[in-house]
């Protein structure tokens, strides 16, 4: 609490604890910001690496596929051959 003394003789009081506690939660609320976008970026970097290794992963199920789609291709051709 600060008292301030006018000219005319009249005390003057203002509230600075107030003022000095909002500024603390300000900062306080500040820093949280921060610190919840920094683990929302850490977040997002491991959904981008696991969205890359699925990425990776289908387009090597797709080329099994492939192989497998010539395999039984070439199967058949041999039973149509024997027959």
């Amino acid at each position: 609490m600060k008292i301030i003394i006018l000219e005319n003789g009249i005390k003057l009081i203002i509230k600075v604890t107030g003022y000095k506690m909002l500024n603390i939660i300000l900062v306080l609320l500040f820093v949280l910001f921060f610190i919840l976008m920094f683990f929302n970026y850490k977040y997002q970097k491991a959904q981008v690496e696991l969205l890359e290794q699925n990425k990776k992963t289908l387009e090597l199920n797709i080329k099994i596929l492939e192989l497998n789609i010539k395999k039984i291709e070439l199967l058949e051709k041999r039973i149509k051959e024997k027959q």
